[in-house]
């Protein structure tokens, strides 16, 4: 099924109802899926009109397609001046999953086993090489170059899994080495499509925390029992290549040792999944903000708006731990202060007075603190010291662009802010996958590799990021494919 493209086919149920109408469907460039349906008769219409969801079986080239609706778009009606006559009815319909070769069983709600799918540089994200290449220093030079691959395989718990697999492909002008992998997901139980989509989304943000951009799926296959079919409408744009380390500073070569990869929890890779599972669910707010920078990033959107955003991350991240010793320290002073109170105020102080966690600038303070002890290792009054006034005009400006004061000025540059969204989006991925568990070894050297940043952390705190030689070990794919892109 391709994008941009209209299809004639045939209905030939809806809801359960046997029918044989002519139709239209078509795919958008958004992978959106329309379904225009002529000639619905009225019997049919009236069964289907007020349902929010309407699930389409249609055939095309003796291929059975089956769409789940989202909403009815709009219908239209041609009226016959003779009564004998059916009225002619046209619906069309918007959906975001269709499923090839898939027809459900009446009766029977629509789930399956499990699913696999490939994302925006699968095989780098993932880090696994399934290649032996000997002399690959001279490949150029060198006829007699033996190469062996097998499947790499890797379980990560909760249901998930990956593989790379080597594949040589042969063309009229010559023979192309390539690798192709999927992530799996299967844990031994039927999961309904809301559930998939969900399972989806988190694979999509696990890999764009490791990635520091927009992940997307460029294709998913639902698995039942022994047989598998296209889901199409799992993202709502395809995106092959990553994009922001392609810049003025940084260049493909560094990619391979700047990206995070799946590959970098080794061994630890379940407790990994197990503790981002964990993670995502109690730093929702800030999740949430963070997939909305990475949006602004891949449109180019670089305005106020992405600042304030960069500081929801901070808060989000900062309340959603409980410091259980303030929190103890205000439940204390609460009782106390309710004992001398009278029975009406009493129980308005408990309905109404809750501790709402650090304030800003304390949450700040301790995000700044805890990144850069992860990246220098240093201590927390050398770095109040170093972050001392860049937290200042952070505060400065957030309180303007929120609180629409009269009062006070932006203090930062545009060339400065985006420097600051760029150093504390960073900031929170390395907490993140630190708490998943990553060596902190590991984050250092990614970080280091990474010019952009390394630059922007020296320019703003005003230290250096520990240097590490190119030939550093980073991993089996960096090793091999090292020197191999330009």
């Amino acid at each position: 099924m391709q994008n941009n493209t209209i299809y004639g086919c045939r209905v030939v149920k809806i809801d359960g109802i046997d029918v044989n109408f002519l139709s239209e469907l078509s795919i958008d460039e958004t992978y959106t899926t329309k379904i225009i349906i002529k000639d619905v008769e009225r019997n049919c219409y009236s069964l289907i009109k007020d349902k929010e969801k309407v699930v389409i079986i249609m055939k095309i080239d003796g291929e059975y397609l089956t769409v789940i609706t989202s909403y009815l778009l709009e219908k239209s009606f041609r009226h016959c001046n003779n009564r004998d006559l059916e009225t002619g009815i046209t619906l069309s319909y918007r959906s975001s999953t269709l499923l090839v070769g898939y027809v459900p069983k009446a009766g029977v709600e629509i789930a399956f086993d499990g699913f696999s799918c490939e994302i925006t540089e699968c095989i780098e994200m993932l880090g696994l090489y399934p290649f032996v290449i000997e002399n690959k220093d001279n490949y150029l030079s060198k006829i007699d170059m033996n190469i062996s691959g097998d499947v790499k395989y890797k379980f990560a718990g909760r249901g998930f899994s990956c593989f790379v697999a080597p594949i040589i492909k042969k063309k009229r002008e010559g023979m192309n080495i390539s690798m192709y992998g999927k992530i799996q997901f299967d844990d031994g139980s039927e999961k309904s499509l809301d559930e998939i989509k969900q399972l989806l989304r988190k694979v999509i943000l696990f890999f764009e925390i490791l990635s520091g951009e927009t992940i997307t799926v460029l294709e998913a296959y639902l698995n039942l029992k022994n047989s598998s079919f296209e889901y199409i409408g799992a993202s709502n744009f395809s995106k092959s290549e990553l994009s922001h380390m392609n810049n003025w500073i940084d260049t493909r070569s560094y990619l391979r040792k700047s990206l995070f990869k799946a590959s970098d929890f080794g061994q630890s890779i379940e407790q990994a999944i197990d503790k981002f599972l964990i993670l995502e669910q109690e730093n929702n707010l800030a999740f949430k903000a963070y997939k909305q920078i990475l949006l602004d990033e891949e449109i180019n959107l670089n305005t106020y708006n992405k600042f304030l955003k960069i500081m929801q991350v901070v808060e989000g991240y900062q309340r959603a731990k409980v410091d259980e010793e303030e929190q103890r320290r205000f439940d204390e002073q609460k009782d106390r202060i309710i004992s001398i109170l009278e029975t009406n105020d009493q129980n308005f102080v408990k309905k109404y007075t809750t501790y709402n966690g650090q304030n800003f600038r304390k949450c700040l303070n301790t995000f700044t603190y805890d990144s850069m002890k992860l990246i220098s290792d240093i201590s927390k009054t050398k770095a109040r010291d170093t972050s001392k006034e860049v937290i200042d005009r952070i505060i400065n400006d957030r309180d303007v662009y929120t609180h629409a004061s009269k009062e006070l000025e932006p203090q930062l540059t545009s060339d400065e802010m985006s420097v600051i969204n760029y150093c504390y989006k960073t900031f929170f991925r390395i907490l993140i996958l630190s708490n998943m568990g990553m060596e902190t070894s590991i984050i250092r050297k990614r970080l280091f590799f990474e010019r952009r940043f390394r630059d922007y952390y020296e320019k703003i705190f005003g230290i250096e990021i520990e240097s590490y030689d190119l030939e550093d070990n980073m991993g089996e794919f960096d090793s091999a494919m090292w020197g191999y892109d330009v």
